[in-house]
């Protein structure tokens, strides 16, 4: 592939040297496939880990190497290698590619990185860009070269763009029109949370028609306030049970004590207890049972949403079927909450004090529905941009093996 004279130049200014005992400071190349996924963020991370299960689930057997985003969510059984993005010189890329080989490169977002791009052409690999408004093309290269970003954008074999906006934005560079495909944005939902359908079908026989809520990842510095929360809303609800799921399985004896001492009828899970008619908490303090609460729970309230900012991914209870009740505070999911939100496909509260009433209004059968159907639709979004791009994927892995 032709370069220009200004990326040639660009280039011979980061040359760099090449650094010592690489192979020893990284973790040795898988067996295999590997797929390169570069991102720059967290939810990049979530996005190529929902990609490597996807394409765990079809049979073909691929590890993900995927930089720039932090610690990736990993997934019990699914490859997946977490590292920082190559370094900022020609020597520390080509260390990096000449090292771990990938035989597809998945760039997602839309910073170009001149070396990275250039380097990879010596591998002869298919490189596709996804999940890319076309926005922000030049923001790796801290200067404006004329003709660079036409020259990098010609290396991807596909461009996935987000919307029609970005399309334009690609055409505009250049890019010809049969190479971007308008498939929205990527999906970053992680496979669903796992349960045992014997232990849904017994807790179901138990419970009946009885109404329950959930706290998920309940802490100890919130838990006075949910239980306020849990009799506000029973003053109206008949038998309402709530489902206190500690975010530290070993707070459980302690949750159980004090919501015990405020005056609840308590049953703690991990001692072997079931639900009871008089029960009006259960504790259910065992380990990767979430996704159990969550089919069971129509509605969910996402704990450190409101104190300490951290709560978990809000698709998690959504793609359930459970209708999402959260604070302010979104921490690395911003963005998820924000399309539950915008969607009405959440109830969001501005304090504890908000937590009770929006339990109370949600237990109207009609009310929580809407909300959960409407979650459905957001967290299954991004499904058919992420089949296209695992289409590519397996495309290019085929070819390879060929």
């Amino acid at each position: 592939m032709s370069r220009s004279l200004s990326l040639t130049a660009y280039l011979a200014l980061h040359r760099g040297s090449a650094p010592r005992n690489y192979a020893a400071s990284v973790p040795a190349r898988p067996a295999g496939p590997v797929v390169w996924v570069r991102g720059r963020t967290a939810r990049h991370g979530r996005i190529a880990a929902t990609l490597a299960n996807s394409l765990a689930k079809d049979g073909d057997a691929a590890t993900f190497l995927v930089t720039g985003t932090g610690d990736a969510p990993k997934t019990a059984g699914i490859p997946l290698l977490t590292l920082p993005n190559p370094g900022e010189t020609v020597a520390g890329v080509r260390a990096f590619l000449g090292h771990f080989k990938p035989d597809v490169l998945v760039w997602l977002s839309g910073d170009l990185d001149p070396i990275a791009l250039v380097e990879t052409d010596r591998l002869g690999i298919k490189r596709y860009l996804a999940d890319s408004s076309g926005e922000n093309l030049s923001s790796t290269m801290n200067t404006w070269v004329p003709g660079m970003i036409a020259r990098l954008l010609e290396r991807f074999d596909a461009i996935l763009a987000t919307d029609a906006k970005a399309v334009a934005r690609f055409h505009k560079q250049g890019v010809a029109q049969d190479r971007v495909e308008m498939v929205g944005p990527q999906d970053e939902t992680l496979p669903v949370l796992p349960y045992r359908e014997p232990d849904r079908q017994t807790l179901s026989r138990i419970l009946g028609p009885r109404p329950v809520w959930a706290a998920a990842d309940c802490t100890l510095a919130e838990l006075d306030g949910i239980a306020a929360a849990h009799r506000i809303a029973s003053h109206r609800t008949h038998r309402l049970l709530l489902l206190v799921v500690p975010r530290v399985v070993g707070d459980g004896p302690e949750m159980a004590l004090r919501l015990h001492d405020l005056g609840f009828a308590v049953a703690l899970r991990s001692s072997g207890d079931l639900p009871q008619e008089a029960t009006q908490i259960y504790v259910a303090d065992t380990h990767a049972e979430l996704g159990l609460w969550c089919r069971i729970a129509p509605i969910t309230y996402l704990g450190g949403s409101l104190i300490d900012g951290a709560p978990r991914h809000p698709f998690d209870a959504a793609a359930l079927g459970s209708a999402v009740v959260h604070g302010p505070l979104t921490g690395d999911h911003a963005a998820a909450f924000a399309q539950l939100e915008k969607a009405g496909a959440s109830r969001p509260i501005r304090g504890i004090d908000d937590l009770g009433p929006a339990v109370e209004q949600l237990l109207s059968p009609d009310k929580a529905a809407q909300i959960a159907a409407a979650a459905w639709d957001v967290t299954s979004q991004g499904a058919e941009a992420g089949n296209r791009l695992v289409t590519l994927i397996q495309s290019a892995l085929d070819q390879r093996g060929a």
